[in-house]
């Protein structure tokens, strides 16, 4: 027991395991049981700080040990880091990319993790196909620019039918993401009349992309990429320069594509006919559906 002054009137020589203060009524156990109880939180908020920062670190540790592995294999194979390939260089040089992934699961005895971002059904059935071959899939069907939402989900239906009835050589698994068209308008605002192929495109390459990168560290896979660059009308260039931009900022290798090359969009119009695919005819947003309607208008 201490004698203590009272903290709201000042009265001298009261007891702090009293329960209140004799001259004011202030409660003295309630007044330190809240010090005792913020100093808690604070020990708390501390700990959980620290674990924050552990976890984190942790985390970063093993995305660069992931990282320098893929460097350590395009190295061995390539002689050169890949950034310091040109990209019309580099295009020529992705079948080799997946052959060295073929090569990490016979000397592993493991199968890598990839987490693909998905433009709709047609394009993923090729890509699907290929890759399936070398790793475990997700799928991630997130296209926030598709317009009108029957379109969507339309869309969302196709890929789902694919996924179910295609048959893979390693797991593949679909996830969809979230919906929200205002994401999409937010990032297009001051680029609604740039031409379909420019800026705006671009930005919607990386937004959608990102996401993809972000949820790729998440669940721990091993690269992340997109099956856009098999269309014809898709700047692959572009596509890879974000890819490899966002394996930077995220932590998380991308897997370099360009899956149109090799016959690869002429097996997906096959594998489209073969499951019988809705083959949309404009790229998804209201902008490309506008210039879609127009041509039709002019023919």
């Amino acid at each position: 027991m201490a004698l203590i002054k009272c903290p709201e009137c000042g009265k001298e020589n009261v007891s702090d395991s009293a329960e209140t203060c004799p001259e004011c009524g202030y409660s003295i156990k309630a007044h330190f049981d809240k010090i005792k109880y913020d100093e808690e939180q604070k020990r708390l908020a501390k700990q959980r700080e620290q674990q924050k920062i552990e976890s984190e670190k942790k985390n970063k540790e093993l995305q660069e040990k992931k990282k320098k592995q893929h460097q350590e294999y395009m190295n061995k194979y390539f002689g050169t880091p890949i950034k310091k390939v040109g990209w019309c260089v580099f295009a020529c040089v992705i079948v080799a990319v997946i052959i060295i992934i073929g090569i990490y699961i016979q000397k592993e005895n493991k199968v890598p993790r990839l987490f693909l971002h998905s433009c709709c059904a047609p394009c993923s059935s090729y890509v699907l196909e290929y890759l399936s071959k070398y790793f475990n899939i997700t799928v991630f069907y997130y296209n926030p620019n598709i317009f009108p939402e029957e379109e969507y989900r339309k869309r969302v239906h196709e890929i789902t039918r694919l996924v179910d009835t295609m048959e893979f050589v390693h797991p593949v698994k679909l996830i969809e993401g979230r919906y929200d068209p205002q994401e999409f308008f937010q990032m297009a605002k001051g680029l609604e009349e740039v031409p379909e192929g420019g800026e705006r495109c671009f930005k919607c390459y990386r937004l959608r992309m990102e996401e993809a990168a972000r949820l790729a560290v998440e669940g721990g896979y091993d690269y992340f990429t997109t099956t856009l660059t098999i269309s014809p009308l898709k700047n692959a260039a572009k596509l890879n320069e974000i890819g490899e931009e966002l394996a930077g900022i995220y932590h998380v290798p991308h897997l370099p594509s360009d899956f149109k090359k090799k016959n690869g969009y002429k097996r997906s119009i096959e594998l489209s006919r073969e499951y019988d695919l809705y083959r949309q005819n404009y790229c998804g947003c209201v902008y490309s559906r506008r210039e879609a309607e127009n041509r039709n208008k002019s023919q």
